[in-house]
């Protein structure tokens, strides 16, 4: 019985730390990928979770890829110049990690500074109610809406998959999905997988 508690403690340890890893780790490449954006005058919203077709969007794209590449233009040619293979424990990794994310509260474990993190629901509200729309959101908040995936972490946590989408009005927005990896101690775009603009 003794051994069975051990067991039991130190699964429960590793899985805390690992969450508890993942969250610092979280904050500090969220601190990094939006430095420009995280400023004392000026709030950035935020909202708890991603919208399902941009999260299907994600999954699908790693679901049918197993390469992805960077490319340059030479001339009138792209040439690729750096690429990703993701073996399948990887593919499956990122997938599980997608799929998680229709949970919203994981998006409190955040701490970023200057920011404000809204429900969907407050969102939806605003924007349906034909009083408030755009103009309020604007006057109200002075930001744009911005949505972003939690970071997922793999190859010993030197590469991160992540999605991020800013909208500031009708048909004024654009949203990204990428591979960010780490160099000298920074976090970096590396590979975009997809990208959308209105």
């Amino acid at each position: 019985m003794k051994i069975f508690l051990l067991i039991i403690t130190i699964t429960l340890f590793f899985n805390i730390h690992d969450v508890v890893g993942q969250s610092i780790q979280g904050d500090q490449f969220l601190r990094d990928i939006f430095k420009e954006k995280l400023v004392e005058d000026r709030q950035f919203v935020y909202t708890k979770g991603i919208r399902s077709n941009s999260l299907n969007d994600m999954i699908q794209v790693i679901q049918d890829n197993n390469s992805f590449f960077t490319y340059e233009r030479i001339g009138n040619k792209l040439k690729a110049i750096d690429s990703l293979v993701l073996i399948n424990d990887e593919k499956q990794f990122i997938v599980n990690n997608l799929e998680k994310q229709i949970d919203t509260s994981l998006w409190s474990n955040f701490d970023i500074p200057y920011s404000l993190a809204m429900t969907q629901d407050s969102i939806t509200t605003i924007f349906t109610d034909d009083n408030l729309g755009w103009t309020y959101f604007l006057k109200e908040y002075r930001s744009c809406i911005n949505s972003f995936s939690v970071p997922i972490f793999f190859r010993n946590n030197q590469l991160c998959v992540f999605y991020f989408e800013q909208i500031c009005g009708d048909l004024n927005g654009g949203g990204e999905f990428a591979i960010y990896r780490r160099e000298n101690g920074f976090w970096v775009k590396w590979l975009t997988l997809f990208e959308w603009v209105s």
